[in-house]
């Protein structure tokens, strides 16, 4: 057996020239049709047609029906809202023209590949961009006074700065932006940076009443949260009603508060706060004068009292022990000076008391006569041996000596 090898001379002998031409056009031939017949599908597919006469219907619906009249295939991710509302009305339409139909006005875009249709959501970056500026400043205070530390915000952001040692400032903010200029102390102040770039700050100062903070054991609240707890009254409301005795006007003036008079003329009111607290130990209220602690207010005018605040709650036994067990009164008194001015005022008054409608008592003479008259018979302690007896072991007066008015021993 022979063996050739298509090279050189050999191949000149194996296949003649005229051969081997046609071999050479039928692979172009070939090449060309495979060329031809690509271009064609891809143009079929591009240029595919679809016939719809749809209202009111959903884009997913819309779909389906172009998969079923074409060979493609959607593909979308969630981000694409396939339930929205579509109309359309499309005879003999290529799919890229009903597509641009059905995007119309809505953040969607389609790309074709092959027999696939990709779509997805338009993506809008928007870059608002504003112009920044610096600007500079000094804070002082009323008397001109530089303010170290001062609080220098750009409103709604995190931006900001504070005050050196000369009060002055340096910030870069936008041009439409307002400052916040806050300080312990003082008020706090807004100003516009719009058509300004620099600023001459003079802060005042924040008063604030004192009576509407409250001090407890525990810390500074407010009167507001304390309105439960903590009754006041002021010296105005004390001297409304003339009172013999500063509890006395406690009465009816303080939630929470019982005054209880006990009809002896003299004798100081009964207090009690929120009750009695304890069955066999005293219940009466700590009383505190000018910050000291003391067992009632009889000793004190009603006039001279600027105001009293009661005590109700835990903070009382916070700040005073167990001796605020039962409440605190504290009692604050007026002061000699006003204002840096020595102010005096005197207020007088006198009364008198007296008993009226007293009873007619009978003395030994007149009651021994009386029960004579009465039951035929004297008292046994007004006979013998008993009228000649000492009242007491001891006593120099008898049964028969003594003439006793009770109603001047009680009153």
């Amino acid at each position: 057996m022979k063996n050739y090898y298509l090279s050189g001379d050999n191949l000149k002998r194996l296949l003649p020239s005229s051969h081997f031409l046609m071999i050479m056009r039928t692979t172009v031939l070939l090449l060309f049709i495979s060329v031809f017949c690509t271009f064609a599908e891809t143009s079929l597919s591009q240029n595919a047609r679809v016939t719809i006469n749809k209202r009111n219907v959903t884009m997913r619906e819309a779909f389906n029906e172009i998969e079923n009249q074409t060979d493609y295939l959607f593909i979308y991710n969630n981000e694409v809202d396939v339930e929205t509302t579509v109309s359309v009305r499309a005879n003999q339409t290529t799919v890229s023209n009903v597509l641009n139909s059905m995007f119309s006005g809505k953040d969607l875009s389609y790309a074709m590949e092959g027999a696939h249709i990709i779509v997805t959501k338009e993506e809008h970056s928007i870059i608002q961009q504003s112009s920044k500026k610096t600007i500079t400043g000094t804070v002082v205070d009323i008397n001109g006074n530089s303010i170290i530390g001062v609080n220098i915000i750009e409103k709604g952001t995190t931006n900001g700065t504070i005050t050196d040692v000369n009060g002055a400032f340096r910030l870069i903010v936008d041009d439409n932006a307002t400052l916040i200029v806050t300080f312990i102390g003082y008020e706090e102040q807004e100003f516009t940076v719009s058509g300004r770039t620099t600023f001459n700050i003079v802060l005042k100062e924040k008063l604030t009443a004192l009576e509407e903070m409250v001090v407890v054991g525990y810390g500074v609240q407010k009167r507001t949260d304390l309105t439960g707890s903590i009754s006041s009254i002021t010296g105005k409301t004390l001297n409304e009603m003339p009172v013999a005795s500063p509890s006395q006007a406690l009465q009816g003036r303080t939630p929470g508060v019982s005054v209880i008079n006990n009809g002896s003329p003299g004798e100081k009111p009964i207090v009690r706060i929120r009750g009695i607290s304890s069955l066999s130990f005293a219940a009466d209220p700590l009383y505190v004068i000018d910050g000291m602690p003391t067992k009632s207010l009889e000793a004190i005018d009603a006039n001279d009292i600027k105001s009293i605040d009661v005590l109700k709650d835990a903070s009382a036994a916070a700040i005073y022990g167990s001796r605020a067990t039962n409440g605190v009164v504290i009692v604050t008194t007026k002061k000699g000076y006003k204002d840096g001015k020595l102010s005096v005022t005197y207020n007088g008054s006198a009364g008198i008391q007296k008993v009226t409608q007293r009873l007619d008592l009978l003395d030994v003479a007149g009651f021994k006569k009386y029960a004579l008259a009465y039951r035929g018979s004297q008292v046994p302690r007004l006979t013998s041996p008993w009228i000649s007896t000492p009242i007491y072991s001891g006593a120099s007066k008898t049964y028969g000596d003594v003439n006793t008015d009770w109603q001047d021993e009680y009153f």
